[in-house]
């Protein structure tokens, strides 16, 4: 699979995170013509993006918020 192929690929799953019900057709819609085996490395990488993501907003995210002065941080 060509670089280019697979960021394609690593992006629309990425983009069906979000609600991944709903764009499981956007996933195999994206990966169809994939061997099976690359569908799961696409998986597994976004897999990991996501986990890291959510883990740094995990350690950071009220900072961020107490940085940004945003009304929706929690009262201490």
């Amino acid at each position: 699979m060509s670089p280019e192929i697979f960021a394609v690929n690593f992006f629309v799953a990425l983009f069906a995170l979000i609600d991944p019900v709903g764009n499981v057709p956007l996933f195999a819609a994206a990966t169809d013509g994939v061997r099976s085996k690359d569908a799961r490395l696409i998986a597994v990488y976004v897999a990991v993006v996501v986990l890291l993501f959510l883990t740094f907003f995990y350690f950071t995210g009220l900072s961020l918020l107490a940085f940004s002065e945003s009304p929706f941080r929690p009262s201490a």
